[in-house]
């Protein structure tokens, strides 16, 4: 069994080497992360458990909250059908991918359609 726990991403902060080249930060960064994990954890079949950690009013001066920034959306819709109008823009920001396909070993966007409308 493998969980990854108290994962998170601060919206604020240096560049990421991993993200498109090192030459984003800041919130879509944020964004983009949090439907990378989601999409990692979900379509890998050792991963059983993902706990992601926004913060508490304690961290929010480090930025790890998503209410109300990009993050939001991308959290809320990730897992629906209507995944694709709020997360494929940040696409990009990984490494310049054009498809989830293309980074997320067995990515199945006939999966998200069978999850509930939000």
């Amino acid at each position: 069994m493998i969980i990854l726990s108290e994962v998170g991403f601060s919206s604020t902060g240096g560049a990421n080497p991993t993200l498109n080249g090192g030459r984003q930060s800041g919130p879509a960064v944020q964004a983009a992360a949090t439907a990378y994990l989601y999409y990692k954890a979900h379509f890998t079949p050792n991963i059983d458990a993902c706990i992601y950690h926004t913060g508490d009013e304690g961290e929010a001066g480090k930025n790890f909250a998503i209410e109300y920034n990009e993050s939001w959306n991308v959290y809320k819709y990730m897992d629906t059908p209507q995944y694709a109008s709020y997360v494929n823009g940040y696409l990009g920001i990984i490494n310049g991918a054009s498809s989830w396909e293309s980074i997320i070993p067995g990515f199945s966007a006939a999966s998200l359609q069978n999850m509930p409308n939000r």
